[in-house]
C-alpha cells in the first residue's frame, strides 16, 4: 500500500484513483484480519487453556470450512494444511466482503488502470532478505488478482517461498530492521547496490 505514494505510481493515477485502490487495499486488508485475529486469538487460548476452543468460532462468524479445518488440526497438528486453509478461506471471504462492493467493482477492478497493469504485469510480490551482507529479492508476479482462484494460487506461492525456501529464512529480521519506504525505494535501493534480484533457487515459476 505504501506503492501508492511512490513517484511511479502518483504519475499514473490521479489522487481520487490512489484513494479509490487504497480503500480497497485497506478493506481487503481488514476483512482479513478481522476474520484471522479471532481465529489466532481461539487457537492461543485453546494452547493456554488445553482444550478444544473451536466450537466458539461460529460466535465470530468465522465459516464453518474453517471450524472443521482448526479442529483437525487441534488433533493432527498439520501446519500445511492449515496454512493452505486459511489462505484459501481469507481469499473468498474478501470476495464476497469485498470484491463484489459496487464502488470497488467500479473504482478499482473495471477501471483501466486495473486492466493496464494487469496485461503488462507490473504488480509483482516481493521479499526482501539478507544473502549474506547483501540484500536480494524473491517473490512472483500477480495477474488477475479479480480472480479468487489466482489469489489463491498467488497466496500459496508466497507461503512457499516464506516458509519452505531455505532462503527466505532472514525476510522477518530484515523486516524488521529497514524503516518503510515502499518497495519502489527498496528496489532503487538494490539496484544501485547492483545486487541480483531474484536468485534462481528462490523465484516463482510459473
Amino acid at each position: 500500500m505504501t506503492d501508492l505514494s511512490t513517484t511511479l505510481i502518483k504519475s499514473l493515477l490521479s489522487p481520487e484513483k490512489q484513494h479509490a485502490y487504497f480503500l480497497f487495499l485497506e478493506h481487503s486488508n481488514s476483512a482479513i484480519f478481522h476474520d484471522a485475529y479471532a481465529q489466532l486469538l481461539l487457537y492461543e487460548k485453546s494452547k493456554e487453556q488445553n482444550s478444544n476452543l473451536f466450537h466458539l468460532l461460529s460466535a465470530f462468524h468465522i465459516s464453518s470450512f474453517m471450524k472443521t479445518v482448526w479442529n483437525d488440526f487441534w488433533q493432527h497438528r498439520n501446519k500445511t494444511l492449515l496454512s493452505i486453509a486459511l489462505i484459501v478461506n481469507e481469499q473468498y471471504h474478501i470476495e464476497k466482503n469485498v470484491f463484489f462492493k459496487k464502488e470497488f467493482q467500479r473504482d478499482v477492478l473495471h477501471s483501466w488502470q486495473f486492466h493496464t497493469q494487469n496485461f503488462l504485469g507490473m504488480t509483482q510480490i516481493v521479499f526482501p532478505y539478507y544473502s549474506g551482507n547483501n540484500i536480494d529479492l524473491s517473490g512472483t508476479k500477480v495477474y488477475h488478482f479479480e480472480s479468487v482462484l489466482k489469489r489463491i494460487e498467488v497466496g500459496k506461492t508466497l507461503y512457499v517461498l516464506l516458509f519452505i525456501q531455505t532462503c527466505m529464512i532472514l525476510s522477518i529480521h530484515l523486516a524488521l530492521n529497514t524503516p518503510t519506504q515502499g518497495l519502489e525505494a527498496i528496489i532503487i535501493q538494490i539496484y544501485l547496490q547492483k545486487i541480483e534480484l531474484i536468485p534462481k533457487s528462490c523465484i516463482a515459476r510459473r
